[in-house]
């Protein structure tokens, strides 16, 4: 679910509510998200050679944690 994509970032948070809500409409139980980080976090660097970046500023200029050039693929899983 996830491709390249020039200037795109993802966001933990954005990938952990994604995944929770496939989750959950698939009646798989959750984890938490700590762990989802890690193992996101491993899959990424592997599979895409991106480091997880803690620099990425949000509407408030805040620092969060995301993949920049990464984006969820748009999959009309009904997320919305």
């Amino acid at each position: 679910m996830l491709e390249r994509s020039e200037g795109a970032c993802l966001t933990v948070t954005e990938a952990y509510q994604i995944f929770c809500k496939l989750a959950e409409q698939r009646g798989l139980a959750g984890i938490k998200r700590s762990m989802f980080k890690e193992m996101m976090a491993d899959l990424v660097r592997e599979r895409y050679g991106m480091g997880l970046r803690h620099d990425i500023p949000d509407q408030q200029n805040r620092h969060q944690q995301a993949w920049k050039g990464l984006k969820l693929m748009e999959v009309g899983v009904g997320l919305a």
